[in-house]
C-alpha cells in the first residue's frame, strides 16, 4: 500500500508538460527506470520473508548447517537508510518561499504602479485632441523648454550633455524636406 502512494505523489504528465522537448526522452528513460525500481520495489514487499526452517530441517542431512543458517538469518538487521537532507531541504524551500513572496510582493507594487500608469493614460482625451500644452503637461519630457528635455539620466534630474563623436556622414538635406512640406500642402 504505501508502494502505491508514493507512485502517486509523481505526476509525470505536469513533468512532461514543464520539460522542454528536447529532454522528453531523458525524462521517459527516467520514468522506465523509476517504474522498474518501484514495481521491484512492490514485488519485494509482496514476497513471502517466512522461511520454513522445519521443511529444510527435514531435508537436509546436516541439521547443524540449518541451525546456523537459521540462527545467522534472524540476527541479520538490514539496516533502514537514514534521512539526512530533508531538514536542509525543508529550510531551503521555506528560504525559497519566503523569498518567492517578496519577489511577488515587489512585482504586485510595480503593477500597482503599472496599472495606475495605465489608467492615467487611458483617461487622457485622444492624441488628435489635444494640443502642444496639454502634451507637455501630461508628458512633461518632452517639452524642451524644462531642463530635463532630451537625454536625461535615468531619474530624470539632471541634463546629461550630448555630445557628437563625430559630424554625421550624412547630414539631413532641410532644405529639401521643407519643399517637401510645401508641396503637400499645395
Amino acid at each position: 500500500m504505501a508502494a502505491r502512494s508514493i507512485a502517486k505523489v509523481i505526476d509525470w504528465k505536469v513533468i512532461f508538460d514543464r520539460t522542454p522537448p528536447a529532454m522528453r526522452s531523458q525524462i521517459g528513460a527516467f520514468k522506465n527506470k523509476s517504474d522498474t525500481i518501484m514495481s521491484n520495489y512492490t514485488k519485494a514487499q509482496a514476497a513471502v520473508t517466512n522461511i520454513d526452517w522445519d521443511h529444510y530441517m527435514s531435508n537436509v542431512e546436516d541439521k547443524s548447517l540449518v541451525t546456523d543458517f537459521k540462527a545467522k538469518f534472524e540476527a541479520l538487521e538490514i539496516p533502514k537508510p537514514v534521512d539526512t537532507k530533508s531538514s536542509d531541504l525543508a529550510a531551503k524551500a521555506e528560504s525559497d518561499m519566503q523569498e518567492y513572496k517578496d519577489v511577488v510582493g515587489k512585482l504586485e507594487a510595480k503593477g500597482e504602479k503599472v496599472n495606475s500608469e495605465i489608467e492615467r493614460l487611458c483617461s487622457l482625451p485622444p492624441f488628435e485632441q489635444m494640443t502642444n500644452a496639454d502634451i507637455y503637461h501630461h508628458f512633461p519630457k518632452l517639452d524642451h523648454r524644462t531642463s530635463n528635455w532630451g537625454y536625461t539620466d535615468m531619474t530624470g534630474n539632471e541634463r546629461r550633455p550630448f555630445d557628437l563623436v563625430a559630424p554625421p556622414s550624412n547630414p539631413p538635406n532641410v532644405t529639401a524636406y521643407l519643399e517637401d512640406l510645401k508641396a503637400k500642402k499645395e
